[in-house]
Formats: C-alpha cells, sequence, structure tokens
C-alpha cells in the first residue's frame, strides 16, 4: 500500500511541472507556439493546464 501511495504522489508531481510557453507570428503570417522563444517578437502565453499528462 505504501508504494502504490509512493507512486500516486511521484506522478501528481510529475504533473505540477511547468514549462514557459511562447507565441510569435512569422513573416507569413503564420502563428507558431514552443517552448523556446525562436523569434525577437516571441512572447510568453499563459497556458491553462488541465492536470492530465500523457
Amino acid at each position: 500500500m505504501k508504494r502504490l501511495l509512493s507512486l500516486a504522489a511521484l506522478v501528481l508531481l510529475a504533473t505540477t511541472v511547468h514549462s514557459k510557453t511562447y507565441k510569435w507570428v512569422d513573416e507569413n503570417g503564420s502563428i507558431h507556439f514552443s517552448d523556446k522563444p525562436y523569434s525577437q517578437g516571441a512572447k510568453e502565453v499563459k497556458v491553462q493546464r488541465t492536470g492530465i499528462s500523457v
């Protein structure tokens, strides 16, 4: 039972890891999202997390 609780705690902790998300528009007008700001015009955006990780 302790092993199961430990595993459940690890899974919950793993889903709380946050990364930054950036959005920018290229010269063709296409919108891009990434975890790295590839452009000078990239702006950090807030993404609503569901708490579900696949």
